[in-house]
């Protein structure tokens, strides 16, 4: 006699992590725009020119750790 399997259906999770995108899009923007005023506190005298870039590096990690979905808050953040 074969046995019997009883499957039971999988309960739908109450967290999902896309409900979070509009958060982590507005988090990343406001990293960014915040990271980017202080390195404009260590720019050259007259010019905004910085001599490092902390921004694309957060953006670099945004992009490979939260994937593509993160570019519109690297754009707000930017443009901010």
């Amino acid at each position: 006699m074969d046995a019997v399997h009883l499957s039971i259906p999988a309960k739908p999770s109450a967290f999902s992590w896309q409900r979070l995108l509009p958060v982590d899009v507005l988090l990343v923007a406001l990293l960014y725009f915040c990271t980017a005023r202080l390195a404009l506190v260590f720019a050259f005298e007259q010019t905004n020119a910085s001599p490092f870039w902390p921004p694309a590096g957060l953006a670099l990690a945004a992009l490979i750790i939260l994937g593509p979905r993160m570019i519109p808050g690297i754009f707000l953040g930017a443009l901010a």
